[in-house]
């Protein structure tokens, strides 16, 4: 049994937690404040775009967990990741791969993909009418002040506005990504 610290396991593409890994026999524990993730039967180890692609499961429990190493630097995770992937392939022990597994791993994927997607355009939903709202609240006290003879105060609501955009467009990337 081995203990891997400073690891994150991305739960999407902008949501991640720090944790620990920990390894016992073909199966992988992630414990964190927020939960455990317990991975029976580690299948592969595959490297993509610098992250730690963990195919897990048996008997209809299937699934992939994305992670990166952040315990040597935040500006060296690549290697640290791709180092971690070594130590994990040393110690554990791989179960094979069936037809019935790679068929479970493969719709677990597609149900991961479907719930990001969803997520991204809630987001994008979210982000849209956050920065219309700021847009409305700009528009309505501009024209309450440009009407009042003897002028007027406005509101800018930047806020809403920027922090919306910034949802929308993450949330775009995120439902972009699911339907990759």
């Amino acid at each position: 049994m081995e203990r891997f610290e400073k690891i994150y396991l991305y739960r999407s593409d902008t949501d991640q937690v720090k944790g620990v890994l920990i390894t016992n026999g073909d199966s992988l524990t992630f414990e964190s404040k927020k939960g455990i993730l317990v991975m029976p039967k580690v299948r592969s180890l595959t490297m993509v775009k610098g992250r730690l692609n963990v195919d897990y499961g048996e008997a209809g429990n299937y699934g992939t967990a994305r992670f990166t190493d952040l315990s040597k630097s935040k500006f060296k995770w690549k290697a640290s990741t791709r180092e971690l992937e070594g130590k994990l392939r040393s110690v554990l022990s791989l179960a094979p791969i069936t037809a019935e597994d790679q068929a479970g791993l493969e719709a677990a994927q597609q149900v991961t993909k479907q719930a990001a997607g969803k997520r991204g355009r809630v987001q994008m939903a979210i982000g849209a009418v956050l920065a219309v709202v700021g847009v409305i609240i700009t528009a309505v006290t501009y024209s309450n002040a440009s009407s009042n003879p003897s002028g007027g105060r406005y509101f800018v609501a930047y806020g809403p506005i920027i922090f919306g955009l910034l949802l929308f467009f993450q949330g775009f990337a995120a439902s972009r990504s699911a339907r990759r």
